[in-house]
């Protein structure tokens, strides 16, 4: 799992005198990334939230309260950055008139479908939308066709 990966490297980086071998402390460790996992998936990184619901309360029997908020602190610039969309290089060589070129978030009553999202399309060009059901590809077709994207 990256997620625990994440978490073992930065807990060896930050606490090389952390307990990785202990197996109260693996299970712990498996519990924390499978909940930062769903937090990432939901793009969510509330430093409260990390530090006091899902990361330190977990670490407590095993290190000092400064060295688990640390170790949290780590870990979350860790996935935020990580999490957060790469800047993509422009493709402006490409032939054809722009019809769209933006970046916008795209949302269904109170879920988030798309967030910061760039699209790029040319006039001439093919394109399709792939995802599972519920993932919001009629929402963005028809957020296209009323011009608002």
């Amino acid at each position: 799992d990256v997620c625990l990966a994440a978490l073992l490297e930065v807990c060896a980086a930050t606490l090389p005198n952390a307990p990785v071998s202990d197996p109260t402390f693996a299970a712990f460790s498996e519990y924390i990334a499978s909940t930062i996992s769903s937090m990432i998936n939901d793009l969510f990184f509330d430093e409260f939230e990390w530090k006091f619901v899902a990361v330190c309360p977990f670490l407590a029997p095993f290190m000092p309260e400064s060295d688990a908020t640390a170790l949290c602190s780590t870990l979350l610039s860790r996935c935020f950055k990580e999490a957060m969309p790469k800047d993509v290089a422009e493709d402006d060589d490409d032939e054809g008139e722009d019809l769209c070129n933006c970046e916008f978030s795209l949302g269904y009553g109170a879920k988030i479908l798309l967030n910061n999202t760039r699209l790029h399309l040319k006039r001439g060009m093919r394109y399709g939308v792939c995802g599972y059901n519920g993932c919001g590809k009629s929402t963005l077709m028809r957020a296209i066709a009323n011009g608002q994207v």
